[in-house]
């Protein structure tokens, strides 16, 4: 079943499901990204990594520096990305990172807002959308907005959550951006 978020001042409306659209993946060479914070000056871990299209991390012993990290207890954290040109902005896709299996870091929630204006000023954030688990694969949140130019997620890890660990944070693994219209025909 459908599960809408719907932000405030009625700009847009979040869903979670399946459905018919054409869509095209909006090149990420063209994308460029900006976090709070990033775990260290090693590069290791950089933002960029959101937008790189590795998804395998490696193991405990051996990371292969595919996904983003803050620095060490950053439990809510900022990321914009700027379109680099305005869009109709269909769907995004993100997937956790798989740190989420150690229950150190990744991210439990996330907000989404929109510019329309390249950044100068943002929508409302949406309710917060739970991020499924890395093993669970990409989810898909549909978007349907014109003229998107940027788009800013605030992703929190729940410390709760993380059993003990002394480096724990937020984390991603990556985002895609979907422009295209909507072709579901069943009245959703």
């Amino acid at each position: 079943k459908p599960q809408a978020h719907i932000l405030a001042g009625g700009i847009f409306a979040l869903f979670t499901w399946s459905q018919a659209t054409s869509q095209e993946l909006i090149d990420p060479g063209t994308i460029t990204v900006e976090a709070g914070s990033t775990y260290d000056e090693s590069g290791t871990f950089d933002a960029e990594n959101l937008l790189d299209g590795e998804t395998e991390e490696g193991n405990r012993d051996t990371h292969l520096g595919t996904h983003w990290l803050p620095l060490e207890g950053t439990f809510t954290e900022t990321v914009t990305f700027d379109l680099g040109a305005a869009y109709d902005l269909a769907q995004l896709k993100i997937l956790n990172t798989s740190n989420s299996g150690w229950n150190d870091s990744e991210t439990d929630t996330f907000t989404l807002s929109l510019s329309k204006d390249e950044g100068a000023t943002f929508s409302d954030p949406s309710d917060p959308i739970a991020l499924k688990d890395f093993s669970e694969g990409f989810q898909r949140v549909l978007v349907l907005e014109s003229g998107v130019t940027n788009v800013q997620l605030v992703v929190t890890n729940d410390q709760a959550n993380d059993q003990g660990t002394t480096d724990a944070r937020v984390g991603l693994n990556e985002v895609q951006f979907y422009s295209g219209v909507d072709t579901d025909t069943d009245g959703m």
